[in-house]
């Protein structure tokens, strides 16, 4: 797919990087009313602010960084356009300023949905054109692809779209005075999918970020969720059991997400609370909302906390890195009698939900008093249920 370029020389040209191009007969607002969210407006765009003597603009360098956008485009499958900005005029001191351009160096903005998401400052412009521009459409992509998780509702937001021809017209670009009411609305589910897709793209980190963010915005609901409804002064406030199940849900991914980067295995905070975790006076377990989840065969709660056993019972520490399946295979080929590999390929073919092989190696393991054979066995049946009971 071609990225069509154009050249901000005014007002009206910087306008049309937040609008939909409709055609080569002018523009057309995006329709952002409820109802009418737009899968993935052709409207994200590119602009590249730069002027004479900032770190690597050269016509060949313009050149360059105009075919890489092209070309990560194609590679990524990402809609986007290239709004390219060469002001050496003192008029728009004031758009410079407001978005914090460093002189010497070129400025990278994002707009996604007619909101600037994102810039990048102080890197010349052939770091930008070889490690930023691919990583920026594969992000896009990722976020045009995916059904909108996030929304912003509002208007005016930008005041100075509104019918001002002038280049003081910048000057409101922050007048936070002169934007009404946004309000959003946000698709957890969607975050929480996006975390299971970057999993299993091997992106953990990225992933758990997605189900903190998901779990933060459950946890902020709460008050608005649960209305503090009581049958007596005694009782905790009412919170609806579906509401629960999502946080649960979301709790076991984020814990899942952590456990794969060998992070917090001992004492996983997520696992804790998903579990109830231990009374620090007295030090006993104690079962919390959302531990009869964790007892729910076939469950992700399940699952997070029958990983986090096998993580902790396992030989050797299980890392992403070295122990894929064609990896742990091979030295397993080699060397039949290597345990402690065989653990962590259970724990591989855990993970990849093969739980007949899972099972299959592990009673293998137990076959020869191994420990781990029998931890394995125990928590994979348990998470199975109680139909499927093996130890």
């Amino acid at each position: 797919m071609s990225v069509p370029v154009s050249f901000v020389c005014s007002v009206d040209d910087f306008r049309r990087i937040f609008y939909v191009d409709e055609g080569a007969s002018g523009i057309q607002q995006f329709d952002d009313s409820p109802g009418k969210l737009q899968h993935s407006p052709p409207s994200d765009s590119l602009l590249l602010f730069y002027e004479s003597g900032d770190a690597g603009v050269s016509a060949d360098g313009i050149s360059a960084f105009q075919q890489q956008v092209e070309s990560s485009a194609m590679q990524h499958g990402a809609e986007v356009r290239l709004f390219l900005w060469y002001s050496t005029n003192n008029a728009f001191i004031d758009a410079k300023e407001q978005l914090f351009k460093r002189k010497g160096f070129p400025l990278l903005v994002i707009v996604f949905r007619r909101i600037i998401a994102d810039s990048f400052r102080d890197l010349p412009l052939d770091v930008l054109t070889k490690d930023t521009i691919s990583r920026i459409c594969e992000r896009l992509a990722l976020y045009q692809g995916s059904k909108v998780t996030a929304h912003i509702h509002c208007k005016n937001s930008f005041p100075f779209l509104q019918g001002e021809n002038d280049v003081n017209a910048f000057q409101s670009f922050h007048n936070h005075s002169n934007i009404e009411t946004q309000t959003l609305s946000v698709d957890v589910v969607q975050i929480i999918e996006m975390g299971k897709n970057l999993l299993c793209k091997d992106r953990a980190d990225y992933a758990e970020k997605c189900f903190v963010k998901a779990l933060k915005i459950l946890d902020a609901l709460k008050v608005e969720v649960c209305k503090g409804e009581r049958t007596n002064e005694g009782e905790a406030d009412f919170i609806p059991h579906d509401y629960t199940r999502s946080v649960a849900y979301c709790i076991a991914w984020a814990a899942i997400a952590q456990l794969v980067q060998g992070k917090e295995v001992l004492h996983n905070a997520f696992i804790e609370r998903l579990t109830g975790g231990r009374n620090k006076s007295s030090n006993v377990c104690e079962e919390g909302p959302f531990f009869t989840f964790t007892e729910e065969p076939l469950s992700d709660e399940c699952r997070a906390c029958a990983l986090h056993r096998l993580l902790i019972a396992a030989p050797l520490p299980w890392i992403a890195a070295t122990c894929s399946e064609r990896k742990l295979q091979e030295i397993l080929n080699t060397t039949p009698t290597d345990h402690a590999r065989r653990a962590q390929l259970i724990i591989t073919l855990f993970l990849r939900g093969d739980i007949e092989r899972a099972l299959t190696e592990a009673a293998r393991l137990h076959s020869l008093r191994i420990d781990f054979g029998r931890v394995a066995l125990k928590e994979i049946s348990r998470f199975l249920g109680s139909i499927m009971r093996l130890e």
